[in-house]
């Protein structure tokens, strides 16, 4: 009798086990679910698709050996394109892709002392050591970069910030894709810079004509490499249009809002044509108003007090201003 009691005991036991066994698996299947379409729901609010610019970055000392940082105007495109916001002081792994290869770092919303600094955004960076397999591939990649940096630690006293020449720099491209958390990089030459100046293009045509728009003229590679250009210049000029909400920098307006859609502009302080200085630090929006009459009178821009200072005496200031 006790023995057939102890086996009906165990068999309850058995079947209370498979029974929690199988509720944890439903629960943890609606939780899937509902991430899988939380990240959905974040990569749409802001506009993310595969494919998508994040970040154009000039390469420089700390690239090559241990990480680099996003801006803050691309700080909700990054989050969309892993799939979750980051708290301060929190990190979460990601993927990037180089060509065929696929390498793992880490993102981290810097801890920075919030106390201390009650202003100051947050700090979003991807790190890694110096000896990371992502490290050795950027100083593979980009070795006419590491040459110059490894020559200028030799003669300059230690610490000294490294400039690369403008004739020298070289970049990547960050895209989002259609995974979470996987991003893909894509190399930019000085050579992909220069093919805007072989196209012989004005700084007007450069900014408002399509992005597959190029001088018939020009030689295939010139042309493919122009139209490369194009492409990642106009991404970044939307995201920074999105992160000012479409408004004019200079009178704050949504233009073209009571019609149901947005007519602002991305104008180079310094002229791309002449610069090849796509960073958002060199873009300010603006309303196709203020944008021709800037490119018709040509002002001097104030980085000091953030304003344009035109040849009779006027002057517009930004009253919008949270990347320069």
């Amino acid at each position: 009798m006790l023995g057939g009691s102890q086996n009906r005991n165990c068999g309850d036991w058995g079947d209370g086990i498979g029974k929690l066994m199988g509720a944890y698996i439903y629960v943890r299947q609606i939780f899937i679910c509902i991430l899988t379409l939380f990240q959905e729901i974040i990569r749409t609010f802001v506009g993310m698709q595969d494919n998508a610019l994040i970040l154009l970055k000039d390469i420089d000392k700390s690239v090559l050996y241990d990480g680099f940082g996003f801006p803050p105007e691309v700080h909700e495109l990054v989050y969309a394109a892993i799939g979750h916001p980051l708290k301060h002081g929190q990190s979460t792994m990601i993927r990037i892709v180089v060509g065929t290869e696929e390498y793992e770092c880490k993102l981290t919303n810097i801890n920075f002392s919030q106390k201390k600094y009650p202003d100051h955004p947050d700090l979003l960076q991807v790190r890694y050591s110096k000896n990371a397999p992502f490290a050795l591939k950027m100083r593979a990649i980009f070795s006419p970069t590491l040459a110059f940096v490894t020559e200028q630690q030799q003669v300059l006293p230690k610490g000294k910030h490294i400039i690369i020449p403008k004739e020298m720099r070289e970049k990547f491209a960050l895209y989002a894709t259609a995974q979470p958390g996987l991003l893909c990089l894509d190399v930019i030459t000085r050579a992909d810079s220069l093919a805007v100046i072989d196209n012989k293009v004005t700084e007007e045509d450069f900014e408002s004509k399509p992005a597959e728009w190029v001088d018939p003229t020009a030689k295939i590679e010139t042309r493919e490499r122009f139209v490369k250009m194009r492409k990642l210049d106009r991404g970044v000029c939307e995201n920074l249009k999105r992160y000012y909400d479409y408004r004019c920098q200079i009178t704050g307006e949504h233009i073209g809002e009571a019609y149901g859609g947005s007519v602002v502009e991305a104008h180079h302080i310094d002229y791309f044509v002449n610069s090849q200085n796509n960073d958002s630090s060199n873009i300010i929006i603006l309303s196709p108003n203020f944008h021709r009459i800037i490119h018709r009178y040509n002002p001097k821009f104030n980085r000091k007090s953030l304003q344009f200072e035109f040849p009779n005496g006027v002057v517009e200031k930004l009253t919008l201003n949270r990347h320069l």
